[in-house]
């Protein structure tokens, strides 16, 4: 492979690279949390969500994946720990939603931001010489 040959395939490995890393980094930004008006028992039985956020009366907040209610209980995990939480402690419960128009908007971002780098990397690369 020729030193030119070798150096395209690098710029284009960066370029996709690059497109992933700000898709990552975006992807969190489309969602948030709604507050809910209800009780945890009747929102994980209407809703069933796969993660909720709760709010205790001693202010901790809570991250829970898969979250269910055993008889006056809320079960739970919050990075891989068991968590264990008395349903009459629960103050707010929040459901995570995904925002289509962040979703969209990111997504023009994300798509303007890695068009201009690339192009600022290749004029610099193609334009005013070799690649060094």
């Amino acid at each position: 492979m020729t030193g030119n040959a070798a150096f395209k395939a690098f710029a284009a490995f960066r370029r996709g690279a690059g497109a992933l890393l700000l898709a990552a980094l975006t992807m969190e930004a489309c969602a948030y949390y709604e507050a809910q008006e209800r009780p945890v028992t009747q929102v994980l039985a209407a809703s069933h969500p796969s993660t909720i956020r709760v709010t205790t009366t001693a202010g901790q907040v809570w991250l829970l994946d898969r979250p269910r209610v055993s008889r006056d209980t809320l079960l739970g995990s919050d990075g891989g720990a068991a968590v264990v939480i008395p349903v009459g402690e629960v103050t707010r419960v929040d459901i995570e939603r995904l925002s289509p128009v962040r979703t969209i908007f990111l997504g023009f971002g994300t798509v303007l931001i890695a068009g201009a780098v690339d192009f600022i990397c290749c004029t610099k690369f193609y334009v005013f010489g070799k690649p060094k």
